[in-house]
């Protein structure tokens, strides 16, 4: 049971008599009760409130009377804090940025994705020792500003040393290796060669072939026309002779026609075979850039001996860069994204941007652990004086178009 305090107004239980008027109610009773700990029961779940505090009863329509304990302060209302109202906003007169695609709130058809520049490997290019030796020479031909090799005094061009930052094309001649072995035995072979031509150009046996079947033919007609005339002059026996030399010369003839229609000019291409794999053994001696681009290493210099395999410098080409990129494989597919156009956006050393034109030339189809897939994008670089614009290594963003 609740220990509580209960105020009642007693009513007379008999009400009044015949002719007997009401009496007049007392006015309202105001009651302040003291709460204390000790008016509630531990047990029940009634809040205990603090002491001093001031239970206040009022009849409907009037105001409590205010509370005795000890003073507060009325709050005061707190005026919001004042926001200051926004800049108007004024048109821009400054041109807008190019750019290939729309702005990114407006294009829902485009990709966003970001990445490294990166040099592809066809690109890139280490040129090693193909074979064991010294490395003789790191120079290349000077060329002029036409790209003519230039020609000195006695008719052999100008040779420079090789340097990093380069410009080199396509098949120039870079360096040599140690070719002088290679070089005599080419002087052999050259010489056999000669030999070989000039047995081939020979026909004085061939002639001389020829110039004995009619002499034995000759003789054979004059011991037939003598036999005709007085039979029995000339035995049969020298008759028959002279037909087997007759007989002997053109077989000889037909041995030193196949000796210089076959077997001399099958040794004219063995001798020719062998210079062409000497000059073969010394050009593969030789260092020729394979591509077009930019030496950035070099790592050998001349007079030292090198094994197979050895790296001697490394040339780069920078005109196509590549971008490698993921995309989210639960809302792309990689046939969505395959040859598309992409619009690559990087910054500059002056804090500007810049906008290249790319296209992915490949969509893995394999994903990795993250439900992505690598797109490589090939992106056209633009020259700036002797350097280029994009960088390798510079992160850039990608918008591909979808």
């Amino acid at each position: 049971m609740y220990n509580s305090l209960v105020l009642a107004a007693l009513l007379p239980l008999s009400g009044p008599s015949a002719g007997e008027q009401f009496a007049s109610l007392s006015p309202p009773v105001r009651v302040g009760v003291l709460a204390s700990e000790s008016l509630v029961d531990p047990g029940d779940r009634v809040p205990v409130l603090p002491q001093r505090t001031r239970v206040a009863y009022a009849p409907d329509g009037e105001s409590p009377i205010p509370a005795w304990g000890p003073a507060t302060p009325t709050p005061q209302p707190v005026a919001p804090p004042a926001v200051p109202a926004p800049a108007p906003r004024t048109a821009s007169t400054a041109p807008a940025a190019p750019s290939t695609f729309a702005a990114v709130a407006n294009r829902p058809n485009v990709i966003e994705v970001r990445g490294r520049l990166e040099i592809p490997r066809h690109n890139r290019v280490v040129i090693g020792a193909q074979f064991q030796g010294q490395l003789m020479s790191l120079k290349t031909g000077q060329r002029d500003a036409k790209g003519n090799d230039v020609v000195g005094a006695d008719g052999q061009p100008v040779m420079i040393p090789l340097r990093k930052g380069m410009h080199v094309v396509e098949g120039q001649l870079l360096g040599h290796f140690d070719t002088r072995y290679l070089e005599s035995q080419r002087a052999s072979a050259m010489s056999r060669l000669k030999v070989a031509q000039a047995e081939a150009e020979n026909v004085i046996l061939l002639r001389a072939a020829l110039a004995s079947i009619n002499t034995e033919k000759a003789e054979l007609a004059i011991f037939e026309e003598s036999d005709r005339l007085h039979e029995g002059s000339v035995s049969r026996l020298e008759i028959n002779r002279a037909r087997l030399k007759v007989e002997h010369a053109v077989a000889n003839y037909h041995l030193e026609d196949y000796k210089l229609n076959v077997i001399k000019k099958e040794e004219l291409n063995v001798q020719q075979q062998e210079v062409e794999a000497a000059d073969l053994m010394i050009h593969l001696r030789q260092i020729v850039s394979p591509i077009s681009g930019m030496i950035i290493k070099i790592e050998k210099a001349e007079g030292e001996w090198l094994r197979e395999g050895d790296p001697v410098f490394e040339i780069v080409q920078l005109d196509t860069l590549e971008v490698v990129c993921k995309v989210d494989a639960n809302q792309y597919a990689p046939t969505n994204v395959l040859g598309k156009a992409v619009a690559v956006t990087t910054p500059l050393v002056d804090g500007k941007t810049e906008e290249f034109p790319g296209k992915v030339v490949f969509a893995n189809p394999i994903l990795d652990s993250g439900d992505t897939f690598d797109v490589h994008i090939e992106v056209q670089n633009r020259p700036s004086g002797v350097s280029w614009l994009l960088q390798p290594g510079r992160m850039v963003s990608a918008a591909i178009k979808l």
